[in-house]
């Protein structure tokens, strides 16, 4: 966490000398991973849904078990919250040995 509370930006070390190097750059990324618990069970029903269909079917799917809004909302306003990237500075789309070993790294 760095000054306001704010998390700390990190990036993947592409020259790491060794997988743990690179592993461990890739550890200092991880937010909030113990957002989802066991203990949900007892209040909720809970299933998981592929995030690679997360903007396409899940929608769909959604519409078929969730009732319509009674009341129609006032129109939503985005709000950007996360700072612009610029993927060329970020080494591990244009480094695929990289980016291999990281997707593999998390599927573990």
């Amino acid at each position: 966490v760095g000054e306001k509370g704010l998390p700390t930006k990190h990036k993947i070390a592409c020259d790491a000398k060794t997988d743990e190097e690179l592993f461990n750059s890739v550890k200092k990324c991880f937010l909030y991973l113990n957002r989802y618990d066991h203990t949900m069970l007892e209040l909720f029903d809970v299933k998981c849904f592929s995030f690679h269909n997360q903007f396409t079917n899940y929608i769909d799917h959604m519409s078929t078990i969730l009732s319509h809004r009674r009341f129609e909302s006032t129109p939503y306003v985005k709000r950007e919250t996360n700072d612009v990237r610029n993927k060329e500075e970020e080494c591990i789309w244009y480094n695929p040995e990289v980016r291999e070993k990281v997707d593999k790294f998390l599927l573990e």
